[in-house]
């Protein structure tokens, strides 16, 4: 399910594609029908090819939660269009109309889709709501009966409607049409019934207890066990229920909040595994949507829930949890990431105006207070302010009094106090890096340094505007060079040396990512590290991202008004690998396959094969020792030292899959009725006939058991055939897998029981005897499926990934499409450094060349 759909003609796709970008960069999934295209922004979802043109669009619009008419005349003469707008009519669904007028200048977003997108962050999960109850009532109405496990796992309806009628007079669009409005009363009338049956069931048993009591009080016990047990079964299926929505929930929070009801109502390993699942996607990202503006710092209260964006004409304070406005304080700030803190119970902010006014401003009424004068840059440590003016340094209270001043050679332009509240690090005029030890009040300077040494990347006396902060021993920094903003230097001190380097763009203030590492984002968004680790992956296409930390979350605030937070353990986070297509984590390395058609060793940089292939990324199979992979001229395993070898004999035109064994040292190539099977050398081991098939069946995955005496074969017809490598005219089917698709797919797990995923979108694991073991419901067909010791993953570019365990198919981790629409998505072997293990996987903008292609990966939770 998108966020938004969008209605457009086809001679206006240009157009499309450009309110797609923006809804994207907002971090927004959008859907249009551009039958067999891939979108290139990341989060687009386009119409699966085969599928009927009107049943795919009408479904994709009921199920989305806004859709955004791109209305040209164009558009209101064609008779296509005009029907989905009935359809969005009919189904009260929220319709937004953005005119085509200057559209022709993409710099300048069309007046009407900002509004668009907040209303969208505001109203969200009631949009979501409605969505889910115009598919339910859609569903009912062309006779659609669901089957057991949907059932069982369906989203609470109940509350769905609820959420809608008691929102329905607030929202911007009127969703209650007659079939929603019908739909809504059904669901909760079938709701109420529901809960006056188990009154009556409560009575009933209550009355019986009493005639039992005549009886004895064994029966009486008998039957109070009965009732204990029957309450008990009603409060497990609501919490089965609460933990689907949860899982369907789009809003981390208040995802976090169904999987609590549900463990507070019946706490099992199934409750419990769900919150562990839904606080994992809540830690790893974050969204919530706040006013939008062109911020350029963000401030975070050291205690409680404040947060504020400074603009150039005003600072907005809002609760970073919920994103809810606090207080609008409209007033011209210095256009300094260091002029914005505030006091340590978060009740006032101060800043420096552009008149370098030091203010101090209530949060509650916004009323205000002058503190000083002619300040160049402020900083908060612990319950001390300190600030500097001309040749003066000064600490007070947050209120002005208590002040204590120390002397300076050389104006400071800006200053950091450490964590610890022991040390100030400050830049002054002469481009010097200074330290100074606190006592007290007082700052007594330790040393000072010439930022760019040797080097002479700055200038003495340039007069540079800078940004500096510690991260556990090292001190990480930026001069915007005051001539020309558009270039920037970053220096990073140890106690032994200060290195520069030339290459930002309108830095920012750094933020510290682990104990001796800092990251950022510059004026094209573009993050970055200041030293050698990670920096978080944050989806979307974003111009300037305000960024802040606090001692659990860091923090990134886009223009557009989206804050995304995350924990450092659980975020995934993004390095540069420029032009690496693929990625192949093995046991010992991880590898890169580059579109020059080379091997790199990832980790040390080091070329492991030379160019000479042009691998087709997309067909790539990954075991534990290796890989193999498409190329122009056929297939090629690459060993676990990244070496390259030609597999021999291929019949490309009629190869089917490229398959790993479980065991991650053999590969099997998928024809019509053949399989054929290799290691990582490339050398043949086995070929398998299927002489069973029908004549309109072929083979559509295969699968060896970990003992190689078993193989498992998925056809197109959606059969699961199970047969021994021995005798193979024989073979043993599962019993209702799927329905008739080439989308099944089979694999063998570690403990010899057979993973089976269907076009249904379910994961259903067989035991050796081929009984059903455990089911788990996906929701779109498998894109991988990826298995690595006892855990697999499963991904599908319309929902993201998810991670389970083979053995029961619980889940482990859920990650939405905007992270996880990464190229070559694989799990990695947890290590010592990363003990669940991780996800890994490449984005780049351009295919053919993988240029700025980055490594997303994505940390798993330790079992």
């Amino acid at each position: 399910m998108a966020d938004i759909a969008i209605s457009y003609s086809h001679r206006d796709s240009d157009l499309a594609r450009w309110i797609e970008s923006h809804a994207v960069a907002a971090g927004h999934t959008v859907w249009l029908d551009d039958p067999g295209e891939r979108s290139t922004y990341g989060a687009g979802i386009t119409l699966p090819s085969g599928q009927s043109h009107w049943d795919v669009i009408s479904r994709e619009f009921v199920n989305a939660g806004m859709i955004i008419v791109a209305a040209t005349p164009n558009w209101e003469n064609s008779e296509y269009c005009r029907r989905e707008y009935q359809l969005a009519r009919e189904w009260g669904k929220w319709v937004v109309f953005v005119g085509a007028s200057g559209w022709d200048a993409p710099a300048t977003p069309l007046t009407e889709l900002p509004a668009a997108m907040e209303a969208l962050g505001r109203f969200g999960s009631v949009a979501n709501a409605h969505a889910r109850l115009a598919d339910s009532a859609r569903q009912a109405d062309h006779g659609h009966r669901p089957g057991l496990i949907e059932r069982t796992l369906r989203r609470s309806e109940a509350s769905d409607a609820k959420l809608v009628t008691e929102h329905a007079a607030q929202l911007p669009w009127h969703p209650l049409t007659p079939p929603i409005d019908a739909h809504i009363r059904d669901v909760l009338e079938r709701d109420h019934h529901t809960r006056r049956r188990l009154k009556r069931t409560g009575v009933a048993t209550v009355a019986i207890l009493a005639v039992l009591a005549l009886a004895g009080a064994g029966a009486w016990g008998v039957a109070f066990v009965a009732q204990q047990a029957a309450e008990e079964d009603a409060a497990k299926a609501q919490s089965i229920a609460l933990i689907a929505q949860s899982e369907a929930e789009s809003d981390t929070m208040r995802a976090v909040e169904l999987a609590e009801e549900a463990v507070a109502l019946h706490e099992d390993n199934a409750s419990a595994n769900g919150l562990a699942v839904a606080r994992d996607r809540d830690n790893r990202l974050r969204r919530t949507f706040v006013r939008p503006g062109p911020y350029f710092s963000l401030a975070l209260a050291p205690s409680g829930t404040r947060a504020a964006a400074a603009s150039l004409e005003s600072i907005h304070v809002f609760d970073r949890d919920t994103g809810t406005g606090i207080q609008t304080i409209d007033e011209s700030i210095r256009s300094h990431p260091n002029s914005l803190v505030f006091t340590p119970n978060g009740d006032r902010i101060l800043f420096i105006t552009r008149d370098r006014d030091l203010v101090s401003a209530s949060v509650s009424d916004g009323s205000r207070t002058r503190v000083a004068v002619d300040v160049d840059t402020v900083a908060a440590g612990g319950s001390t302010m300190w600030w500097s003016s001309g040749n003066t340094l000064v600490s007070s209270g947050f209120d002005g009094s208590n002040r204590s001043e120390t002397s300076l050679t050389t104006p400071l332009d800006s200053i950091a106090v450490s964590s610890d509240g022991m040390l100030i690090d400050a830049v002054d005029e002469e481009s010097r890096l200074i330290e100074f030890d606190i006592a007290g009040g007082s700052a007594a300077e330790r040393r000072s340094r010439v930022i760019g040494g040797e080097n002479g990347e700055i200038e003495a006396g340039s007069g540079a505007h800078s940004v500096v902060k510690r991260c556990g021993s090292r001190v990480f920094g930026i001069f915007e060079d005051e001539t020309g903003v558009m270039s920037g230097t970053e220096f990073i001190a140890t106690d032994d040396q200060i290195t520069t380097d030339r290459s930002r763009n309108n830095p920012q203030t750094p933020v510290c990512w682990g104990e001796a590492d800092a990251w950022g984002a510059d004026l094209y968004g573009t993050r970055w590290t200041l030293a050698d680790g990670p920096a978080p992956y944050i989806p979307g296409l974003h111009r300037r991202l305000a960024i802040a930390r606090d001692s659990v979350r860091l923090y990134a605030l886009s223009p557009e008004g989206h804050l995304f937070s995350m924990t450092s353990s659980a975020a995934a986070i993004s390095g540069d690998v420029d032009g690496v297509l693929a990625v192949v984590p093995t046991k010992h390395a991880t590898f890169g396959l580059t579109a020059a058609g080379g091997v790199v060793d990832i980790g040390s940089g080091h070329s492991t094969s030379a160019a000479g292939h042009r691998f087709l990324a997309n067909e790539l199979a990954v075991g534990s020792s290796g890989a193999a992979v498409l190329v122009d001229r056929g297939v090629v395993a690459i060993d676990d030292s990244g070496r390259v070898s030609a597999v021999p004999d291929i019949n490309v035109p009629d190869l089917v899959e490229i398959a790993a064994n479980v065991d991650g040292e053999r590969f099997l190539l998928v024809y019509q009725n053949l399989i054929e099977e290799f290691d990582v050398k490339g050398v043949p081991a086995r070929s398998f006939t299927l002489p069973w098939l029908a004549a309109d069946e072929s083979a559509a995955s295969a699968s060896i058991s970990p003992d190689g005496s078993k193989l498992a074969v998925a056809t197109t017809n959606g059969r699961v055939a199970v047969l021994e490598v021995d005798d193979l005219s024989h073979p043993e089917f599962v019993d209702a897998v799927s329905s008739r698709s080439a989308t099944t797919t089979v694999a063998f797990t570690v403990a010899d029981d057979l993973l089976v995923t269907t076009p249904e979108g379910q994961l259903r694991l067989f035991d050796s005897t081929l009984e059903s073991k455990a089911t788990a419901l996906f929701g779109a067909p498998a894109k991988v499926v990826h298995i690595v010791g006892d855990r697999v993953l499963v991904t599908a570019d319309s929902i993201g990934a998810a991670v389970y365990r083979t053995a029961d198919l619980s889940a482990v981790a859920k990650i939405d499409e905007s992270t996880a629409l990464a190229f070559s998505l694989r799990l990695t072997i947890p290590a010592p450094d990363s003990p669940g293990g991780s996800i890994v996987g490449t984005r780049f903008s351009n295919a053919s060349t993988a240029e700025g292609s980055r490594l997303i990966t994505v940390p798993l939770p330790p079992e």
